[in-house]
């Protein structure tokens, strides 16, 4: 009976940890993109749906950004060098999307929305958490009014 206790509570014991290992990690997360906007950083997805320049992809990557009035630095994260890319920001969409289905898997945040932005090259999608559009806006562009 000890032994088929045993081999279920084995089996039981990733489930719990990953449980209790994602509240406490989703806690800590939002703790540190919190401390980060404070700092005036955050982490984002980005992409380049018009696929423009080597640096920025089609595709979603990770970014760590540094957004200021028309301009966002883009960094990845685990460079060496810590080289950034400045972009241009002539203007940001006032609408913003949910991510579709296919995207989810692939953007930082698990509640996100995807903010426009128009720079000279094309535009720039930015998948940030729900709480940090309006703060990355005005960051970019300014208090609209």
């Amino acid at each position: 009976m000890f032994e088929d206790g045993g081999e279920v509570l084995a089996a039981l014991i990733p489930a719990i940890g990953a449980g209790v290992g994602g509240l406490f990690g989703r806690r800590l997360r939002h703790q540190r993109l919190r401390r980060r906007m404070r700092e005036g950083r955050t982490e984002l997805s980005a992409r380049s749906p018009d696929g423009w320049g080597p640096s920025l992809s089609r595709s979603w990557r990770t970014y760590l950004a540094t957004p200021r009035l028309g301009e966002l630095v883009l960094r990845r994260r685990f460079r060496r060098d810590g080289a950034g890319h400045a972009v241009a920001v002539l203007a940001v969409d006032p609408q913003t999307r949910r991510p579709r289905p296919r995207e989810w898997w692939r953007m930082q945040a698990a509640r996100s929305r995807v903010l426009t932005v128009r720079t000279p090259e094309g535009r720039l999608e930015l998948a940030v958490p729900e709480y940090q559009v309006d703060w990355l806006r005005d960051r970019l562009a300014g208090h609209a009014g």
